[in-house]
Order: C-alpha cells, then structure tokens, then sequence
C-alpha cells in the first residue's frame, strides 16, 4: 500500500500542475474575450473573430512556455551528465580500462569512455561545455544501455576477490606458525633453565660432599 502511494506521488505532482496551469490559461482566455466584449468600437462580428484568436494565441503561449523549460531541463541533465565524465577522467587515467569500468556507473562509464577518445574532449574554446554536451548526448543514444557489468569484469572481479581470501588463509596460517614456534621457543628456554638449574645444584652438592667444612 505504501509503495503504491510513493509510486502515484509524481503522477499526482503532474496532475496538480497541469491544472493550476490549465486554470491560469482559461482564466486569461476569459479575461481576453471580456475585454473584447467591453470594446464598443468593434462589431459583433470582429468580437467574435477576436475572442476565438485569444484562444488559441494564449494556449500557443503557454506551450512555447511550456517547451522552453523542456529544454532548459535538457540541457541541465546533458549538463549532469558530463559532469560525471569531468569528474572521473582524473580515475580513467590512473586505473586500467577494466577497474575504471567496475567501479562507475554501467550507463554511464560507456559513454565516457568514448568521449574521453573523441577529439572534441581536447576542445578548449569558450562553448567547451555545450559542444561536449551535445556529444556526449549523442554517444549515449548510440550507446546501448548496459544494467550489468560484462562477464569478463565478473570473472577479474572474482579472481581477485578470490585472492584476497587466499592470501588472508595464507596471513592465518604464518601467524599459526609464529605463535607455534614462540610456545616452542619458551619450552625450550624453560627446558634449558631446569638443566642449568638442575647441573648447578650438582655442581653445589658435589663440593659440599667433598669439603663439608666449607
């Protein structure tokens, strides 16, 4: 039930503006046409030809409105878009090909790449920002969308993933060992401390047995 309120939340959104927009344009139309009705130097026939004519140019107004903000929001996500391509050259540079591509975006890094090989991308005149724009926009609707990294990428990712646990288990095991060999150090020493122990107490016996007096 919840995800369904979320999912009709943009629709609703749309519906709200679309109606405050159509309540604008009709209360313009109606406010042109009384107007025209009010105007005394005009006949019958003219009000008439004149009211339909504010019809029509105040919906064709609210339409070029309408397709000028489209495009500005255009413009604004082809602008986004290479945003990300600036952002990420410095990382396409230092990684290989094949990390760069598992650690971005998978409809985006495709595109990037091309242009980052584009001669344009060297372009440094005044309209950089709008010609790589218009190109990068025109890669990415050649560019078929990929949802998934390639299964090369799956199995160098596995690979070293894989590596990684081999040299932990490897990492576990010499740390077994040390801790092994330091118990069978310290045996040793105590070992060698009874013996000394052990030989200097003969040693004191043996004197005291043959001078009792000393």
């Amino acid at each position: 039930m919840l995800l369904f309120a979320v999912s009709t939340i943009p629709v609703y959104a749309q519906n709200v503006q679309f109606d405050e927009n159509e309540e604008k344009i009709r209360a313009e139309i109606s406010e042109c046409k009384d107007k025209i009705a009010a105007d005394d130097s005009l006949t019958d026939a003219s009000k008439t030809v004149q009211q339909k004519q504010c019809s029509s140019e105040i919906r064709k107004k609210y339409a070029e409105i309408a397709l000028t903000f489209e495009q500005q929001n255009d413009m604004k996500i082809r602008l986004q878009n290479l945003q990300k391509c600036e952002d990420w050259h410095s990382q396409y540079k230092f990684l290989d090909e094949t990390n760069f591509r598992i650690q971005k975006n998978a409809q985006m890094v495709q595109s990037c790449i091309t242009l980052y090989n584009d001669p344009l991308w060297t372009y440094s005149g005044d309209e950089r920002k709008e010609k790589l724009s218009d190109r990068l926009d025109a890669i990415l609707a050649e560019t078929p969308v990929k949802t998934n990294v390639s299964n090369e990428s799956l199995k160098n990712t596995q690979y070293e993933v894989d590596r990684i646990h081999s040299l932990e288990k490897k990492i576990a095991e010499l740390e077994e060992r040390l801790h092994n060999k330091d118990l069978i150090i310290r045996e040793q020493m105590n070992v060698i401390s009874n013996l000394a122990n052990s030989l200097r107490n003969a040693i004191f016996n043996g004197i005291q047995s043959v001078n009792p007096f000393v």
